[in-house]
């Protein structure tokens, strides 16, 4: 607004000077050269102004950030849990929503290293909520979640969740090679590992049929791969962790037949010698379960 207003005056003011013969054209010719080199500056600061005004937004944002409270904090005695086998205990479990709503009531049973427990029930009946409590993304309100006769609790939460493997139903797949998305397993696993632990879950033949193998770039949450190929990924990603623990949260709910039967025996591999806790809704998971 102010360049358009600006010049119509000094061409409508210098151009009836011109006319009345007090300025030549050559003079207001240079007057409107300089208006136009004022204009520059100008339009850089109102430019300067945004920007400034959205750091200073994201700035905000940033420093809100860094002033939350962590949700699970570790007490002052907490336990490494490098040394954990994977015996698991649910004592009178209870667990309730933030306001109030029970969720679970009194839930007790035992897993022990080399078995596989199945939670069967109908959907919102709390199976998640219930796995969900050995990581601590959750915490009982009553009871206590014990992992070699410890309360989870007790136990330093980056120390314990990293003695944890977990296959989703949906894997958690990331904007990258197919080589470093195995590798969130394990970040300082070599090729030969990461090899070896596709080909434990059936994922290194397909994987090699790729155009550039394990350095093949995927997009996110694995777009461009099948149901069955994203799950073997998770699979190996499990295998290449090798947590003493193993969660399931019905891994093989999406696929067919065919690639259920291959990703159930790769996980009757990754199961052997740990302690593994499915959800299950198919009856073939439920039948090899202990």
């Amino acid at each position: 607004f102010i360049t358009i207003v600006g010049t119509a005056i000094v061409v409508i003011v210098g151009g009836r000077n011109v006319l009345r013969g007090r300025m030549t054209v050559g003079e207001l010719t240079v007057v409107i050269a300089y208006l136009g080199a004022v204009y520059g500056p100008l339009s850089s600061i109102a430019h300067t102004t945004g920007r400034l005004q959205g750091a200073f937004a994201g700035a905000r944002r940033v420093r809100e950030i860094f002033s939350l409270a962590p949700e699970t904090t570790d007490p002052p005695d907490a336990v490494e849990a490098s040394g954990v086998k994977g015996e698991m205990v649910f004592d009178r479990v209870g667990c309730a929503c933030p306001g109030g709503r029970p969720i679970l009531r009194d839930i007790s049973f035992r897993a022990k290293p080399g078995e596989m427990v199945a939670i069967v029930g109908l959907t919102g009946a709390g199976k998640t909520t219930l796995v969900s409590l050995i990581p601590r993304l959750y915490v009982a309100s009553e009871g206590r979640v014990l992992v070699d006769g410890i309360d989870v609790r007790q136990y330093r939460l980056r120390s314990l969740r990293e003695r944890i493997g977990i296959v989703l139903q949906d894997p958690l797949l990331f904007a990258g090679s197919i080589g470093d998305n195995l590798r969130y397993g394990r970040l300082d696993a070599s090729d030969t590992d990461v090899e070896e632990a596709a080909r434990a879950a059936h994922a290194h033949d397909f994987i090699a049929r790729l155009p550039k193998g394990y350095d093949t770039s995927i997009a996110e949450a694995g777009g461009g791969l099948s149901g069955g190929e994203r799950q073997r990924l998770s699979v190996a990603r499990a295998f290449l962790k090798s947590a003493p623990i193993l969660l399931l949260d019905e891994p093989t709910s999406s696929l067919d037949s065919i690639s259920e039967d291959i990703v159930f025996g790769a996980v009757r591999r990754l199961r052997a010698g740990r302690t593994t806790i499915v959800i299950a809704h198919r009856l073939s998971t439920v039948r090899d379960a202990d």
